[in-house]
């Protein structure tokens, strides 16, 4: 997707889902690390995969093939960063039971 010709809408809207999945990421990651029943490196390592989603949404909605589908660019990279949202929310409620059990 070119941004040399995006709206301020397009660019904040970006800007607020990566800034927002840090912080998220950085909480889980802690959580994770913290947690009573021992530190997790492999699960704070595959964080990766859903920021990777969040932020590079309308890069991958470019290169997943063809674009005359019922599916537009633009709709592919919504659809890709939900999911990364739902994989780190995923993340979360997994972080969050550890502290329960």
């Amino acid at each position: 997707m070119d941004f040399e010709d995006a709206d301020y809408f397009v660019l904040k809207n970006r800007r607020i889902h990566r800034g927002a999945s840090v912080v998220f990421a950085l909480l889980i990651a802690a959580a994770f690390l913290f947690c009573p029943n021992g530190s997790a490196p492999k699960s704070v390592g595959s964080l990766i995969f859903p920021l990777a989603s969040i932020w590079f949404a309308d890069e991958l909605s470019d290169h997943t093939g063809d674009s005359s589908g019922w599916l537009g660019s633009r709709l592919r990279a919504v659809a890709f960063r939900w999911a990364g949202w739902f994989g780190l929310a995923a993340f979360a409620f997994l972080a969050g039971s550890r502290f329960w059990a």
